[in-house]
């Protein structure tokens, strides 16, 4: 049985690598009580996958890790008992019932949404009319090209048809972006925020924001689903 958990981990939990993560919700499930699937062989391990790990420091509210269980609880119940057995920082949100062909979250993510806003520390934030003006002439180019690396070389790629949206975030100053995420062609907020920064004469330090990813989606462009909907 495959099921398909939303959830959002922020606070000092923000802190901690993709693999304790894991450990943590293998924890977690069985002080819940719940009938966790795990692997054949020498080595069992519970049967589970996140669709995309997300940055040390990064916190969010649209977080998806995929597991098979041989029983379930009703959702309602399974996100109660969960929450009970969790820790400050990290809450379930959804909890969806998947049919047994279903695909894996990882292979279905083709986008992501992420918002970053400046610490409140930060008093020399440029002013909101600045950004508007930059951020109107940087989207309004046909292409954008950057230098996007790989653990194994580099190449030189146009990102303009991989920003779904941009904008300024309203009511505290910082960025919202929608951006092509996946194995196809993954985008990172930074390498955005880098070049956009670079474009307005600015320099772009990730430590002066606050930073979140906001939802994950399966779907094209003009037709994205949020993953717990995908079933």
């Amino acid at each position: 049985m495959k099921i398909r958990i939303k959830f959002e981990k922020h606070g000092n939990i923000k802190y901690i690598g993709h693999l304790d993560l894991m450990r943590f919700f293998q924890k977690m499930f069985r002080r819940a009580g719940l009938d966790i699937s795990y692997s054949k062989g020498f080595n069992p391990h519970p049967i589970m996958s996140f669709a995309s790990p997300l940055g040390v420091g990064m916190e969010s509210v649209g977080e998806y890790l995929d597991v098979e269980m041989n029983s379930t609880l009703a959702p309602e119940e399974a996100i109660r008992v969960c929450n009970a057995a969790s820790v400050d920082g990290v809450c379930l949100t959804e909890y969806v019932i998947l049919p047994d062909d279903a695909k894996k979250s990882m292979a279905l993510v083709s986008a992501a949404d992420y918002r970053y806003v400046w610490k409140e520390d930060i008093p020399d934030a440029p002013k909101q009319a600045f950004w508007q003006e930059q951020l109107s002439a940087y989207l309004a180019q046909p292409s954008i090209v950057v230098t996007k690396k790989t653990k194994k070389s580099e190449q030189e790629i146009d990102i303009r048809p991989a920003i779904y949206r941009m904008e300024l975030v309203s009511e505290t100053p910082g960025f919202f972006m929608q951006v092509s995420a996946g194995s196809v062609l993954n985008i990172k907020p930074e390498l955005l925020l880098t070049d956009f920064f670079s474009f307005a004469g600015e320099t772009f330090d990730p430590y002066q924001f606050e930073r979140w990813r906001m939802e994950m989606y399966t779907g094209e462009k003009d037709a994205l689903v949020p993953l717990f909907r995908a079933v």
